[in-house]
């Protein structure tokens, strides 16, 4: 996929986005730094990306870092993002193409269980897409 829209700062989480502007797709999940999905036509299939570190700690270090640079800053949710935290989710919204001709908003839901209470290898983001014209 093009990345079209420059919505995070983070390469990981503006491929995601940029997935959720398409209307075919639904869903974005992130089993953790080695496990990205999407579901188009609702259909699962698995991204090619991953956050390549030398062991699992500094992966899952890593993992967090990208959360809080390209993803945080589009969910909406009550309470703020912590690393010690089970949890992080809330409204995702962004607008894509913001002042064109084609501008667009993109809303979803943003859930994110995080370790401890999800395995180092099995910690889950997953934002489901609901797109509206602007």
């Amino acid at each position: 996929m093009d990345i079209v829209h420059a919505i995070s700062d983070d390469p990981i989480w503006n491929l995601c986005l940029n997935l959720l502007s398409d209307d075919s797709v639904s869903e974005i999940e992130a089993n953790g730094p080695n496990a990205f999905f999407y579901k188009r036509n609702g259909k699962r299939l698995q991204l090619d990306i991953s956050i390549n570190e030398s062991d699992d700690k500094k992966a899952i270090e890593a993992y967090h870092n990208s959360i809080k640079a390209g993803l945080v800053k589009h969910v909406h949710s009550p309470w703020p993002y912590k690393e010690n935290s089970y949890i992080f989710e809330g409204p995702l919204r962004y607008t894509a193409d913001k002042g064109g001709p084609a501008e667009r908003e993109i809303r979803g839901r943003c859930h994110i269980v995080l370790p401890p209470a999800a395995d180092a290898a099995d910690h889950r983001p997953a934002c489901n897409r609901d797109s509206a014209q602007s």
